[in-house]
């Protein structure tokens, strides 16, 4: 639950930025969050079925993958492709198809980097997928990763295949900050900050975090509780200091706050009955939580759709009015979509 937790704050870290960024200049870095919780989570769950059943069904993976992920993203592309010419129609028809497929085949991060789209300073209405960027980078590691800690426990005992993975996980994350550094661009960074291969850092940091806990006990919690504080309040200067074009994020703050995410995970983790992961596992953070990926999904395209021009509101009538669409469409989502289709239910449902 106290993940859960974790999961509502960032992305209403995100929601906030995308709708009132002078309140939460750093919001953005909620995506980072949720990077190194995937790399964490997704991990974790390969290593325990690979101690439990001695091997790891990828296909299974990969549909349980799909069975999470596909129902919600399907019904906006669709909603987007019915709605955009009557509530979107300053936008291009056929770029808003290239990114459709893009994001369909989970490259949205690649078609912003190729089609020339900064992120932070837009000269045109952004389209209202360019939100799926993160989804892309996030299902190129839940095809690659898997892939390789297979190969890695195929070919070396356990114990042995583990410090193979933490050694390519560091190594990784090192190569990520150090080509985010050669490859960032002042006037555009919308290179490194789209890019797999830049943003890598943070999900390794998570499958490092995974494979350091797994099977391992911590007796002595409070440096750790200590160090979580410590990065709690960093972060929280972060979200409130940063901006998207702030140098010093491309020049190792990025792997930065993806270490002191890392740290409030182990905490949570370790000490799950902490003040700290008691407060985010009470019941409205883990609601928010267990809907965080419609939330996602729906808040971008809504919140384009939900302008001045179409509802004559602004400031803080209109932040409100995008906030409980993005929320009512979100639970709606997950009651209505996501969940029947993931637990099976779905055909009994019609």
């Amino acid at each position: 639950p106290a993940l859960d937790g974790v999961r509502a704050l960032a992305v209403t870290a995100v929601l906030v930025f995308h709708a009132r960024p002078g309140w939460l200049p750093g919001g953005f870095l909620g995506v980072d969050a949720f990077f190194v919780l995937s790399g964490f989570l997704i991990t974790g769950l390969l290593l325990a079925e690979a101690h439990d059943t001695a091997t790891i069904r990828l296909a299974a993976f990969w549909a349980r993958r799909a069975r999470r992920l596909l129902p919600a993203l399907l019904t906006v592309l669709i909603t987007v492709a019915v709605t955009a010419r009557y509530v979107l129609p300053a936008h291009n028809p056929a770029s808003l198809r290239l990114d459709a497929l893009a994001t369909l085949g989970y490259a949205a991060n690649w078609r912003m980097i190729f089609h020339g789209g900064d992120y932070f300073a837009r000269t045109a209405p952004p389209s209202p997928l360019q939100h799926t960027w993160s989804l892309g980078i996030e299902e190129q590691f839940y095809l690659l990763w898997p892939l390789l800690v297979v190969l890695a426990l195929r070919r070396t005992p356990t114990r042995s295949a583990r410090t193979t993975l933490l050694t390519l996980c560091v190594a990784g994350t090192a190569a990520a900050a150090l080509l985010t550094a050669a490859l960032y661009h002042p006037d555009d960074p919308a290179r490194v900050y789209y890019g797999t291969d830049t943003r890598a850092g943070a999900l390794l940091t998570g499958c490092a975090l995974a494979i350091l806990l797994t099977g391992r006990t911590v007796t002595r919690t409070r440096p750790l509780t200590i160090a979580a504080g410590c990065a709690t309040i960093a972060l929280a200067a972060a979200l409130i200091l940063a901006h998207g074009q702030s140098p010093w994020l491309y020049h190792g703050g990025l792997t930065a706050i993806a270490l002191t995410v890392a740290v409030v995970l182990a905490h949570l983790t370790t000490t799950p009955h902490s003040p700290a992961a008691r407060l985010l596992s009470t019941r409205p953070l883990a609601w928010l939580g267990q809907i965080s990926y419609g939330l996602y999904l729906w808040h971008w395209p809504l919140f384009a759709a939900l302008n001045t021009d179409h509802t004559g509101l602004t400031a803080t009538p209109l932040f409100t009015l995008r906030i409980a669409a993005t929320i009512t469409i979100a639970a709606a989502s997950y009651h209505l979509v996501e969940q029947p289709i993931r637990q099976g239910t779905a055909l009994r449902l019609v």
